[in-house]
């Protein structure tokens, strides 16, 4: 069989733009792993650096890897949505330029899909590393970078959240109150699930969206080992301020008097809305997202200047373009 015509188990999605500084070490721990069945699919969002160098040249040397480029920069998420949308395998995974997984990890979340046909989703514990691969020092109840950056550590585990639940309104209400980093929109996905979702939309926080229709489709399962590394760096795009985001996500936003994370809250209830529950079950739902909105730390957020205030007050614009 070519490889025109192979139908691989995993596809993995890399969409990237001007990522050349992690990237190799990015490639070599997804090309690198124990299940070897995937095809890895790179989105170049026209880069300007060494990006289309160094996937050109792991696309000639492994033919499992697809290189696409864009002829202009066509924004973060409708780049993460091509990646999607050229994979060809049941299950799916986005991949980040500068984060690395242990061998296992493919082979691990693969497993746990298979053997439990009612998750859409499967991830693993994270670890922190920095720009060299190193963990980062813990300090106090989070980690430390080597610039002095203190960092919350990961959401609380899958197994110690109701993410099993065999209620949707349950699982949406603790991805609504319990997820911050959203590190699972890495994790291995049921592309049939995903694409009954309007996959990453032009708005600030919809990975977070996506991941509570996600939870409305199905449970999630997690490797209880830290397959997952997370490197923090200068350039990372947590360091962009809310209205960077916002335009990260879609390079035609514009400043509203509207917070950017308005929309996510109408983002949740489209999301709930294009669900087929029983009244009752759908009501739960809607009643999750009143439940969000009075949690402490959004009004914290909405009224207290500082780098996470909804409006961009108090942010500290980054110097790095992550677009």
């Amino acid at each position: 069989m070519t490889r025109e015509n192979w139908q691989p188990k995993i596809s993995m999605g890399l969409p990237i733009y001007n990522g050349d500084r992690f990237l190799r070490p990015a490639l070599d721990s997804l090309l690198g792993q124990t299940f070897g069945d995937l095809e890895l699919i790179i989105s170049d969002n026209a880069s300007t650096d060494a990006t289309e160098e160094i996937c050109r040249e792991y696309a000639r040397a492994d033919d499992r890897v697809r290189y696409v480029r864009q002829e202009r920069n066509i924004g973060a998420n409708a780049n993460y949505n091509e990646v999607v949308r050229l994979s060809r395998a049941p299950l799916f995974r986005w991949v980040a330029d500068d984060d690395v997984v242990r061998p296992g990890f493919l082979e691990r979340t693969y497993e746990l899909l298979r053997d439990d046909p009612d998750a859409v989703l499967a991830h693993s514990l994270t670890a922190y590393i920095d720009e060299e691969g190193r963990p980062l020092e813990r300090d106090g109840d989070g980690y430390r970078t080597p610039h002095g950056e203190h960092v919350d550590p990961p959401d609380r585990p899958i197994s110690q959240r109701r993410l099993r639940s065999p209620l949707p309104h349950v699982r949406l209400r603790d991805v609504l109150l319990n997820t911050r980093w959203c590190f699972e929109i890495f994790g291995l996905l049921r592309r049939d699930a995903l694409l009954k979702t309007p996959l990453q939309q032009r708005f600030y926080g919809t990975d977070k969206v996506l991941l509570a229709e996600l939870a409305l489709l199905g449970t999630w399962r997690e490797a209880e080992e830290p397959l997952f590394e997370r490197r923090f760096h200068e350039r990372a795009s947590n360091h962009l301020s809310v209205w960077q985001k916002a335009k990260w996500a879609d390079p035609n936003a514009k400043r509203t008097i509207l917070p950017p994370v308005t929309r996510m809250v109408r983002g949740y209830r489209e999301a709930i809305a294009r669900q087929d529950l029983p009244l009752y079950e759908k009501a739960r739902c809607y009643e999750a997202i009143g439940v969000l909105a009075v949690q402490p730390d959004k009004f914290r957020k909405l009224l207290l200047p500082g780098p996470h205030n909804y409006f961009g007050i108090g942010n500290r614009p980054s110097a790095v373009a992550r677009l």
